[in-house]
């Protein structure tokens, strides 16, 4: 059994950190900071996000840029079009995440709307001899044709290769899938608004849910990819390590798993075995063993998506009575709740259905395989290269990931804070999975530990705020800059639970100091988080405030000056930075 202690309301708040991660290499080189900034007085009414403005680059003092490069549904920006371009699907204004690339000498950004049907778009970035950045005409939407156009695409990463990994985050539930196309679930009424995107077809539902990866040529023209071989589940993002081979794949939304894509080859994604982690230890540490999920490559799976195989095909299905299952059933306990399933025979459609499931139906079969659906709002991972720690945030510690007795498995059992919590756990080699084979990487976490927690307040302070305002709430986005010992912290928090105004923190992973760097409109989510330690000369950090003004509290109305402008979001970076290598 396995029990954290965390801050509980009423209780005495623990230190943020409650078991120091190892401590980043030292190097005479000089480290990074930001001056940090308090939520504004005026928080209540702001129209723009309080900003850092100063920055030390070891003795060095410079002042820290903040320059908006696009604001939502302006120009196009989140105007999702219908297959082939004919006609308008959908107008999203919820921009996510960013890349900034570097191809054919120029500058990119490459942009996700969070929205189904979802759309991402590339934009000209152009610099001016301070390395300010500002966009050149109109964005390009990036063409998803091919692949079923992308589906909620959510947060990502700049892969260790210069291009850009995408998301498609709560994937639909092919088991709720009727005869006639439709869900049998209203939760899922995403289905029926991806149908906007091709109207009059019949889109294959094993479409979405999958890492995307997109290209740039020289003249910034993108060519997509969704890669098959890595699973299909509810995407946050995908973080790929430095040896170019290891990926370490979150799984947003409630009851959900932890999975390990390692590569057959670097700076390839198509072909891999897939893990999924289950949980074991006492105290302070929480234990990671990784279930193999077996190999694939996308060419083996592709045909399945296009062929629409049915879920009957990969598992036979039964309702589960007071947690238990029958004979030859397995009881399973994800996303989509409680199952009894058993994989099915092979068919002439799905010869393999344990191959088929693996990848289909990932977080399902990870279950029914012993590996652990019990997480709540994973959200983001990075990764320090200097320790070997891989950080992963999650935004919220309750429903199954707190002791829930009776259940025929119960591997995280963890106290309540719906602060949530940022945890850590160093990377290492020579680790085999739960069979005993070996994992053919040297940087496999096996053991998680909190680095950073929210902390609950008893009862909300004068600023509505649920968690200390000094400490994190609902961590999301998550990026590190490399060589400089910066965790950074992206705030994904509702009013009354978490913060009013939710910030953007920069960590230090020696001295601990949390130091707020952005305090965003009331209403809004700071997402879109990454460092570019180097875009031509510069460095620059990511950042996105999302729908400001959107998510109120009860007892506040939108003020009378705030306008349609003022809600949109906010597309944006911090800097420049001088090169922020090592």
């Amino acid at each position: 059994m396995l029990v954290f202690w965390f801050a509980g309301c009423g209780r005495t708040p623990p230190a943020p950190v409650e078991t120091p991660m190892a401590p980043a290499e030292r190097r005479d080189v000089p480290r990074l900071s930001i001056e940090g900034i308090a939520v504004p007085a005026d928080a209540a009414t702001r129209r723009v996000p309080a900003v850092a403005t100063r920055a030390h680059l070891g003795d060095q003092s410079f002042d820290l840029g903040f320059q908006v490069l696009r604001r939502s549904l302006v120009d196009g920006f989140g105007v999702i079009r219908t297959k082939g371009g004919a006609g308008v699907a959908l107008e999203c204004g919820e921009q996510d995440f960013d890349s900034l690339l570097a191809a054919g000498g120029k500058r990119w950004l490459v942009s996700h709307f969070e929205c189904t049907p979802g759309g991402v778009y590339v934009s000209e970035l152009a610099a001016d001899d301070a390395g300010r950045l500002s966009v050149v005409g109109a964005p390009r939407a990036v063409d998803f044709d091919a692949w079923g156009g992308v589906w909620f695409p959510c947060s990502g990463q700049v892969s260790p290769w210069g291009t850009h990994l995408g998301s498609e985050e709560y994937e639909p539930d092919a088991g709720a899938l009727l005869p006639d196309g439709t869900l049998s679930s209203d939760e899922f009424g995403s289905w029926k608004s991806m149908g906007t995107w091709a109207p009059g077809e019949s889109l294959s539902i094993w479409g979405y849910g999958w890492p995307t990866e997109i290209t740039l040529d020289g003249a910034g023209v993108a060519t997509p990819q969704k890669h098959y071989a890595m699973g299909r589940f509810s995407h946050e993002l995908s973080y790929v390590l430095p040896d170019e081979r290891t990926v370490y794949q979150s799984d947003d939304g409630s009851a959900t798993g932890f999975f390990l894509f390692v590569a057959d080859r670097a700076r390839d994604l198509s072909a891999g075995t897939l893990y999924a982690a289950s949980y074991a230890g006492a105290g302070a540490d929480l234990g990671v063993r990784w279930v193999s999920l077996g190999h694939a490559t996308s060419a083996q799976i592709a045909p399945l998506v296009s062929a629409k195989v049915p879920f009957s095909a990969l598992f036979d299905r039964q309702a589960p009575k007071d947690h238990t299952c029958a004979d030859g059933y397995r009881w399973v306990d994800h996303a989509y709740g409680e199952e009894c399933l058993k994989l099915a025979a092979p068919s002439a459609a799905v010869p393999d259905p344990a191959l088929a499931a693996s990848r289909l139906e990932t977080r399902r079969y990870a279950a029914y395989l012993g590996a652990a659906t019990e997480l709540e709002k994973f959200e983001g991972l990075t990764y320090d290269a200097a320790s070997g720690t891989l950080y992963l945030a999650l935004s919220s510690v309750k429903a199954r990931m707190l002791a829930e007795p009776g259940l025929p498995s119960d591997q995280v059992q963890l106290e309540k804070n719906t602060c949530g919590a940022v945890f850590g756990g160093a990377t290492s080699a020579g680790v085999s999975d739960t069979t005993g084979a070996p994992i053919a990487s040297e940087h496999v976490v096996t053991t998680l530990r909190v680095a950073v927690a929210g902390r609950p307040l008893a009862t909300a302070d004068a600023s509505a705020n649920g968690c200390d305002a000094e400490g994190i709430a609902n961590p999301d986005n998550l990026t590190f800059l490399a060589g400089h010992g910066l965790l950074t912290i992206a705030e994904d928090t509702k009013t009354k639970k978490g913060h009013t105004n939710a910030s953007l923190w920069t960590w230090d992973v020696e001295s601990q100091a949390l130091v707020r760097i952005l305090s965003a409109p009331v209403g809004a989510e700071v997402t879109g988080i990454h460092w570019i330690p180097d875009l031509l000369g510069q460095g620059y950090l990511t950042a996105v405030v999302q729908h400001p003004w959107d998510e109120l509290p009860p007892d506040q109305v939108v003020p009378a000056d705030i306008t349609a402008e003022d809600k949109r979001a906010l597309t944006a970076v911090f800097g420049p930075f001088p090169p922020l290598t090592r």
